[in-house]
């Protein structure tokens, strides 16, 4: 309702505009210049509207400068333009949010399966994986300690050993074990 009126009070502004252009045209024609600008028949009526329009007079209320105020960004805000862009606007930001959204809900998505994958990698990986390895190390060496020393065994019927390679072969495994640390690693 409050538009209509606005859009009301511009086409009579509008009108007056015309028929004081239209009656100018014919005061030119008819008449001199000065004849024109002394009738202040015409000239009051542009004041007044001007003033009716604007209204900044010192005399003014507060309540007048805020219904002007309200009229023009109702106005401006009521043009086709405007509304073109709000809407371009929205629906660019509505799409943004929706991206930004997803992008949230993927990046959540990811973290879960990554900690998931974490939780299973610490569970049967990296346990499993590292005490077998340090079980089958500690064979190893036990191996090659018997292997290179020979086993002590002692029954209740007496010591009873067996010799290591290191004794059974003191030169052969002098020239292997120099050749070995003596090996260029790449």
């Amino acid at each position: 309702m409050n538009s209509q009126d606005e859009n009301s009070e511009l086409e009579q502004d509008r009108t007056q505009c015309s028929d004081q252009s239209e009656s100018s045209e014919v005061d030119t024609n008819s008449g001199s210049e000065d004849d024109f600008i002394s009738s202040g028949d015409e000239l009051t009526t542009v004041i007044s509207s001007d003033e009716q329009r604007h209204n900044f007079g010192f005399a003014s209320s507060l309540s007048e400068h805020t219904e002007y105020f309200t009229k023009t960004l109702a106005y401006a805000l009521d043009s086709v333009q405007m509304d073109k862009s709000l809407v371009t606007q929205a629906q660019i930001s509505g799409k943004i949010n929706n991206k930004n959204q997803k992008l949230i809900e993927k990046k959540e998505e990811l973290r879960m399966k990554l900690q998931h994958l974490k939780m299973l990698h610490d569970k049967h990986i990296t346990s499993n994986r590292l005490g077998q390895l340090e079980r089958d190390i500690r064979m190893f060496s036990t191996r090659l300690e018997i292997l290179k020393n020979g086993v002590q065994k002692t029954s209740l019927l007496g010591k009873k050993s067996t010799q290591g390679v290191a004794q059974k072969y003191p030169v052969e495994y002098n020239q292997a074990r120099d050749k070995i640390l003596e090996r260029e690693y790449d």
